[in-house]
């Protein structure tokens, strides 16, 4: 199934089942950036993710491998092949031409 929406932040973004995602959750430390995997999209523009990648200093009870249901519109970017995440937690989206770029 593929769904196309418009995120909180008034992007224009399409999913579909096994896609890698990014969501920004909340702590009781702030706010953190994760990596979830698309396991099923529901009729009721919610899906079903596994966590994949979050950054260790944060948790908020999500171990790696553990499920859970989200609105679509909460997703911030989709992943894609060109697409770089950062040397030092491997969670950020980076686009420096340094350490990044050649790890």
């Amino acid at each position: 199934m593929k769904v196309s929406f418009e995120n909180k932040n008034g992007k224009l973004l399409s999913i579909s089942d096994k896609d890698l995602v990014l969501l920004r959750l909340e702590s009781k430390y702030g706010f953190f950036n994760s990596w979830w995997r698309v396991e099923f999209i529901d009729n009721d523009n919610t899906f079903i993710g596994k966590l994949e990648k979050q950054p260790w200093h944060y948790n908020n009870g999500n171990e790696i491998g553990d499920c859970e249901t989200f609105k679509v519109s909460e997703i911030q970017e989709v992943f894609f092949d060109e697409m770089q995440l950062c040397y030092s937690d491997n969670v950020t989206i980076c686009d420096c031409k340094g350490l990044c770029r050649n790890k």
